[in-house]
């Protein structure tokens, strides 16, 4: 019988590893938009101050018949007002003195929570 030669196995090589190669960058060109497609659009834009004219609304819905901002909001849309509770909040305090402002968002938040159940 022939002797044979004990093969070591020996590690597999390890393959290069890949190295990141430099970002590429794509460049283009960026053009302004014209002044006259960015006036047509400015138009259009919804007027934020709007609120203004529904100042007495809002004060009676908050004043009289208790709503939240969120639930004045919610009444203003369903009337065809653009109006967050945010900007709500801002025209019913607006010329309150900044403490008087701070507590009627905490009384409408503690009504929120309480509506909640919390």
């Amino acid at each position: 019988m022939p002797k044979t030669k004990n093969k070591r196995t020996q590690p597999a090589k390890s393959e290069a590893t890949p190295q990141p190669s430099a970002p590429v960058t794509i460049t283009r060109e960026v053009k302004p938009c014209p002044p006259e497609i960015l006036l047509d659009l400015a138009e259009r834009e919804p007027d934020r101050r709007a609120l203004r004219e529904y100042a007495d609304v809002i004060q009676v819905l908050r004043d009289e018949k208790q709503f939240t901002f969120r639930e004045i909001a919610g009444w203003l849309r369903r009337h065809d007002v653009e109006a967050d509770h945010n900007a709500v909040y801002r025209e019913y305090t607006r010329g309150m003195p900044p403490d008087v402002a701070q507590g009627e968002a905490m009384a409408d938040e503690h009504t929120e929570l309480e509506e909640r159940g919390f």
